[in-house]
């Protein structure tokens, strides 16, 4: 397993995306690549058959992962708009307008068929972020920064910003964690105590001293032997850890 701290992956909870073999994302550096974005409300998985509120979805859809990777779409530099009807444009372009009128990245619009008959519109954007330097700040685990996710559990959010996010847990003797994967690349280093973890099947026992990385999407899970404090590096910034 190998972490990449400048590149990460961000999902939209698409099922398209494991079964085809994509991300509505990537991060790499300073740069985001969003992938072609339709009309699809991904919470419900159904579409409009109205291509001006199919565009207004695939654009809420880009700002929402645009948002996860720290940007916004001010930082939209290249757009590609597809449009399987070319009569279509017209009702669009006032979309468009909203959107990116006063940001202006380059464009381009194309006349192609799309994969679903029900698919109207497809974006997608390329943006640049650059980030701003932080400004000093030291953070301890403390009590009075302390979350307390589930039973046996606690968690302190000692630095983060929107690349990277560092993060102390204190586990209980006996914690179990749940069963989860998540895009975001994850370092662990135990600080102390006994920890039997499973990661994408594979089961081994850390220590105080060990650590190890989990690669986003990998499925993993860990359990407490005895009272365990770790430190979790994650890249990019998780925002559900966010209060």
């Amino acid at each position: 397993m190998a972490v990449r701290l400048m590149r990460s992956l961000i999902s939209s909870g698409s099922t398209f995306e494991k079964t085809v073999g994509y991300s509505r994302a990537v991060v790499d550096g300073e740069w985001i690549f969003v992938s072609g974005t339709t009309g699809f409300d991904y919470e419900t998985m159904t579409i409009s058959d109205d291509a001006v509120a199919q565009t207004r979805q695939a654009f809420k859809n880009i700002e929402k992962a645009l948002g996860q990777a720290g940007a916004a779409l001010a930082d939209v530099v290249r757009v590609h708009y597809i449009l399987p009807r070319a009569d279509d444009w017209q009702k669009i372009s006032p979309v468009l307008g909203e959107h990116f009128g006063s940001i202006r990245p380059a464009a381009t619009a194309i006349v192609a068929g799309l994969v679903d008959p029900r698919m109207l519109v497809e974006i997608e954007v390329t943006a640049r972020c650059s980030r701003d330097a932080l400004p000093a700040k030291v953070s301890r685990a403390a009590t009075t920064n302390a979350f307390h996710p589930e039973p046996g559990l606690t968690r302190h959010i000692l630095a983060n910003n929107p690349e990277l996010m560092l993060v102390e847990h204190h586990m209980e003797q006996g914690w179990e964690g749940t069963r989860h994967s998540h895009p975001h690349h994850q370092l662990v280093y135990v600080i102390s105590g006994h920890l039997r973890v499973d990661c994408g099947g594979r089961t081994f026992e850390v220590r105080a001293g060990d650590s190890f990385v989990v690669d986003g999407g990998l499925e993993h899970q860990a359990w407490a032997l005895a009272p365990s404090v770790v430190l979790d590096v994650f890249t990019p910034t998780r925002q559900d850890y966010l209060p």
